[in-house]
């Protein structure tokens, strides 16, 4: 009996872990989905945060800003293509997030950066980061160290070595 316990136990915790990580924080009107980022490696510094945000209320907010227990500073970046034709990343000071529409922060575009991190990002590990709209103010949102990302990062592409 206690056998068959077990099992149906160890299911159930194993039909859980998608869910968790296919996760999605809530502020108002404004949906956060799977916030999430790469385990760090060696002695990288830095890391990027990617989610899509969802504004289902009527009036258009604005990304101002961002911080992080876990990083000297938290910058908002964003991937535009040089002169030159090559890609590269700078800091932007606001992404607006229109009413009824998303933004979505993912690699070779928008991302949350994580600039001097205080440790390395491990595996299964879960971090706050605070978002600063104008006006939804300040929100918490908890971002999951997973290697389960979209198709641009699986392919290998990080980006985030240069800074």
């Amino acid at each position: 009996m206690w056998i068959r316990h077990l099992a149906f136990v160890a299911l159930a915790a194993l039909l859980a872990l998608p869910a968790a990580r296919a996760h999605e924080d809530r502020a108002g009107d404004l949906v956060f989905g799977h916030p999430h980022t790469s385990p760090t490696l060696g002695g990288v510094k830095n890391g990027a945060v990617h989610l899509v945000v969802t504004n289902n209320g009527a009036t258009d907010d604005t990304l101002i800003g961002a911080r992080s227990p876990v990083a000297a500073a938290v910058e908002i970046h964003n991937h535009e293509a040089g002169e030159d034709g090559v890609m590269r990343m700078r800091k932007i000071d606001r992404v607006e997030v229109p009413a009824g529409g998303s933004v979505e922060f993912a690699p070779g575009g928008l991302h949350v950066m994580l600039i001097g991190l205080t440790a390395p990002l491990t595996l299964e590990e879960i971090f706050a980061v605070t978002l600063v709209f104008e006006k939804a103010g300040e929100v918490t949102i908890y971002v999951y160290v997973t290697e389960d990302q979209p198709p641009a990062e699986a392919s290998g592409h990080t980006g985030h070595s240069g800074h």
